[in-house]
């Protein structure tokens, strides 16, 4: 069993960019249609399960991304879509202990 613990939206950010707008379901829905580069759940999974899959990260574009490519990845959403259950709860970000700076 593994388990993965994220947030979202994250901190605003302190250079007075706006906030995300990302939800956890928005967060969710990219974990299992995207691919490595912008998820570590899909990143951590795929690397567990790399050698059992027969898929291996590969660099993409100028070099700084990795990806299992297009058939690996698509190899691993096939395992997630079988063998992963997600689910979610809220949590206020004072109930967490988390604490965000205020302008």
């Amino acid at each position: 069993m593994l388990l993965y613990v994220g947030i979202s939206p994250k901190a605003p950010p302190s250079n007075g960019r706006p906030p995300s707008r990302q939800t956890i379901r928005s967060r969710i829905r990219y974990h299992y249609r995207g691919n490595a580069a912008g998820s570590t759940l899909r990143l951590t999974l795929g690397s567990l399960l790399a050698k059992d899959l027969g898929i291996d990260l590969r660099r993409v574009g100028s070099g700084k991304r990795l990806t299992f490519g297009r058939e690996g990845e698509k190899q691993l959403t096939e395992w997630m879509a079988e063998h992963a259950q997600v689910t979610w709860a809220g949590v206020s970000a004072r109930l967490a202990g988390l604490e965000f700076p205020t302008r």
